[in-house]
């Protein structure tokens, strides 16, 4: 079984291009797309996570 990032096979299951150079890009911009994906999602938790140690520092500096 091919284990790529992204499979060639189900693009050509799904759509019915003959055009390798097509079905590279469809894998290689949707490859694009979860790598500016997972940047928001790591810059979210980072500012989310930031936002929890301020007002745990907060809270304990109350205490």
């Amino acid at each position: 079984m091919n284990m790529n990032i992204y499979n060639v096979d189900l693009f050509t299951n799904t759509i019915p291009v003959n055009n390798s150079t097509v079905l590279n890009f469809v894998g290689y911009t949707s490859l694009l797309g979860f790598s500016f994906f997972l940047s928001f999602v790591i810059d979210y938790l980072r500012f989310v996570t930031a936002h929890v140690m301020q007002n745990i520092k907060m809270i304990l500096l109350i205490l």
